[in-house]
């Protein structure tokens, strides 16, 4: 640029504004030009030549944090054709998107013409960008005309929450009508929650539109949430609830919506105030409401005996609404919960219970019931509580994971008879979860296979899971077995999706990937047991060679398959090779060969580890494909007798990845005298800790498997299972 200004200085006053008003138009077409051609495309070849040395450096980059915080670099912006459609310009486009050039971003996208594949990316790119560059009126004409050509489409709906905020901004409460539509389509908790909360700051501080409109932000932020969840998204909602208290007209239960969630999420000293400004509206109630709420607030902050005194003092009112010391009664069992009095929790919770209905959170109190009667030893009543909420909240997420908990302590301290209720709930409620199988596998073992009720279970396993480890481990004679799948060609795929996928695989293979991603994952979560999405969004995936998003495309299939009540014997053909595919094969099997493994093994680790991610990083540093920790990569360097001084970036090389930790299985392999069960074991938990721990510990005279089992390693002892129950698999369908 210094020449130029140069330039324009030796020009004679008069004439300068023509000449400045000539380069910059010139600069707007071609820059390139202008500013020295041959000096930009040396600095994008050296660019290239930096990322073309490094690329698995480069993708990891998003989930490794720097050594040394340093002034991020602008991106290169790649030149290309100026007759290239959108679709050739993506790395260009994104190099800008990424650099924040949006002015220039906007002017470039808005002179391409239609794009046959993309045009939906493309309007919404374009759209952002002028909003970002302060082109907001152009940005609202541009996100109208996404919303209307693709109406909804991901991109559309995606596109529909920076427009419905921008929307309201600038055009006011006189938009609201037409902006209020949109938010049931937003994608996204947050997003739906804000959007509202934009459309309340339309009307004045008090107003009942106001009002309504910040109770709805408030559930829709918690719309996918459950009672042990905060959502600190919501505290501006909450705040500005709280503040206004008096102006809203709210009922008495939506009130203790409101002022219970303030509490949970932190804000307890406002919402005891508000609560204050509040009471004389609900006559004899609002002393008690204020008094729940001065508990909650108390109970959240450790402050057992304010707890105690605003409990006793709603308790010792005569006329006291049974809902409101129902509810008292629930926060004091809560407290008493959370301090560990599992036995007097267990008595104010019944008393809740016996009420059964609003303002007490019925479905929290059967949860915290559960808990503290398993924790205080009363079994029967734990179970009540589980299989009651094995019915009715079958799909909260802490359900299974707690459940197969209390199973695993009773059957590890030899309490078979009461582990099994907690496994067979945990089987019967969840059946698509991860831990179901486990769970009835565990629960046959219990019970014994040399009763019925424990074959009945065993048998049940081998039609439901055959797949599950334990079925390899208690069956002996179906170790041999083939894999039972239903013979199915691929599902026939409906127009939409067929028209859909080429732009899933364009996406997938450039740098805008995650939009595919979030559109899949988008749709999956709205029709996870769908067989034509699911295997169309797997055939884009393989197409881009994203084995990651194969793997997780058949697991979210398989469990929508189970909770739907169908079995794993009923699964289409199609299905196991998207649950158990075999990326980097032709590598697997060179470097399998080297050290006499088998490649089945090798890959079942690679899927275990990484789920053929090859840029994770794990909380322990561990690296790529097979998750080699850089110290672990330095020693088997050095053991190969590599030449060149180890980096620990090497093993973002995928096939430096693989060929080390083949290496090293092989390695444990020999320690192990040729044991792959110990040998998947010591991959995980440490070649030293197996030894010790399993090899020299207590149950070492038991086989392997029962010795394995007891491994005081919870992440190794559910690792090696993973592991060889993939392994089975793999050589049961790929095998002839």
């Amino acid at each position: 640029m210094q020449p130029v200004v140069r330039f324009l200085r030796k020009i004679p006053s008069g004439m300068r504004g023509f000449c400045v008003a000539i380069f910059l138009a010139a600069w707007l077409v071609s820059p390139d030009v202008v500013l020295g051609a041959s000096r930009h495309a040396k600095g994008h070849s050296k660019s290239a030549t930096k990322t073309k040395t490094t690329p698995a450096k480069t993708k990891a980059a998003a989930h490794r944090k720097p050594a040394v915080a340093k002034e991020p670099k602008a991106p290169v912006v790649p030149a290309v054709e100026r007759s290239a459609p959108f679709e050739g310009r993506l790395h260009r486009i994104h190099a800008l998107w990424t650099g924040r050039r949006f002015a220039e971003l906007a002017a470039e996208l808005a002179a391409l013409p239609r794009s046959a594949l993309l045009e939906d990316l493309r309007l919404y790119l374009l759209a952002e960008a002028q909003r970002q560059a302060g082109q907001e009126t152009a940005a609202i004409v541009t996100f109208r005309r996404l919303l209307q050509e693709f109406p909804g489409s991901w991109m559309a709906r995606t596109g529909a929450f920076p427009y419905l905020l921008l929307a309201a901004r600038l055009e006011g409460v006189a938009a609201e009508p037409r902006l209020a539509p949109l938010v049931a389509d937003l994608p996204t908790p947050y997003q739906r929650g804000r959007a509202l909360e934009a459309l309340a700051a339309l009307y004045p501080a008090g107003s009942p539109e106001r009002g309504r409109r910040l109770l709805e932000a408030l559930r829709a932020y918690r719309s996918r949430s459950h009672f042990y969840q905060d959502m600190p998204e919501a505290q501006g909602c909450l705040k500005s609830l709280l503040d206004e208290a008096p102006a809203f007209p709210f009922t008495r239960q939506e009130w203790l919506e409101i002022l219970l969630r303030a509490c949970r999420e932190g804000l307890g000293a406002q919402a005891e105030r508000a609560a204050a400004a509040i009471a004389a509206r609900f006559r004899r109630d609002g002393p008690a409401m204020a008094l729940l709420v001065q508990a909650e607030a108390a109970r959240v902050r450790k402050q057992g005996p304010a707890v105690m005194a605003a409990i006793d003092q709603l308790l010792a009112q005569p006329t006291a609404d049974p809902g409101l010391v129902a509810l008292g009664r629930q926060i004091k069992g809560e407290y008493f919960h959370f301090s560990g009095q599992h036995v007097p929790a267990l008595a104010e919770l019944k008393l809740a219970l016996a009420y059964g209905r609003a303002p007490v959170d019925v479905v929290a109190a059967q949860y915290r019931l559960m808990r503290s009667a398993a924790e205080a030893g009363y079994e029967a009543e734990a179970v009540k509580a589980a299989q009651w909420l094995g019915r009715a909240a079958p799909t909260l997420p802490v359900l299974p994971v707690h459940l197969f908990e209390m199973g695993l302590q009773r059957y590890d301290a030899g309490r078979l008879a009461e582990a099994v209720p907690y496994f067979l709930t945990l089987a019967r409620a969840c059946p698509g979860h991860h831990r179901a199988d486990d769970a009835l596998g565990y629960a046959a073992r219990a019970l014994g296979l040399d009763r019925r009720d424990g074959r009945d279970l065993l048998a049940l396993l081998r039609r439901v899971y055959p797949h599950s480890f334990f079925v390899y481990w208690l069956d002996p004679a179906a170790r041999t077995a083939p894999m039972p799948q239903a013979a199915a060609r691929p599902p026939a795929l409906p127009a939409s999706l067929k028209k859909r996928i080429p732009a899933w695989r364009a996406l997938l293979k450039s740098p805008f990937d995650k939009f595919a991603r979030d559109e899949i994952f988008g749709r999956l979560d709205e029709a996870p047991g769908d067989p034509a999405l699911t295997w169309a969004a797997s055939e884009a995936a393989i197409d881009a060679h994203d084995y990651f998003l194969v793997t997780a495309f058949g697991e979210r299939f398989l469990k929508a398959w189970l909770d739907e009540g169908k079995t794993g014997a009923q699964v289409p053909s199609w299905v196991w090779p998207i649950y158990y595919p075999r990326p980097y094969w032709d590598k697997v099997q060179l470097e399998a060969r080297k050290y006499g493994l088998d490649p089945w093994w090798v890959l079942s680790i690679m899927r275990e580890e990484s789920h053929f991610n090859p840029n994770i990083l794990s909380r322990s540093n561990a690296h790529g494909l097979m998750q080699i920790l850089p110290s672990t990569g330095k020693w088997i360097a050095d053991k190969l007798g590599l030449k060149e001084r180890f980096d620990k970036n090497s093993l973002w090389n995928t096939d430096r990845n693989i060929a080390f930790g083949t290496w090293y299985l092989g390695y444990l392999r020999d320690l192990f005298n040729g044991d792959l069960f110990l040998a998947a074991a010591a991959y995980n938990g440490g070649q030293g800790n197996i030894l010790r721990k399993v090899e020299q510990g207590p149950y070492a005279h038991l086989p392997v498997l029962e010795r394995l089992d007891r491994v005081p390693l919870p992440e190794t002892r559910d690792y090696y299972k993973k592991v060889m129950g993939s392994w089975w698999n793999y050589r049961r369908l790929y095998e002839k």
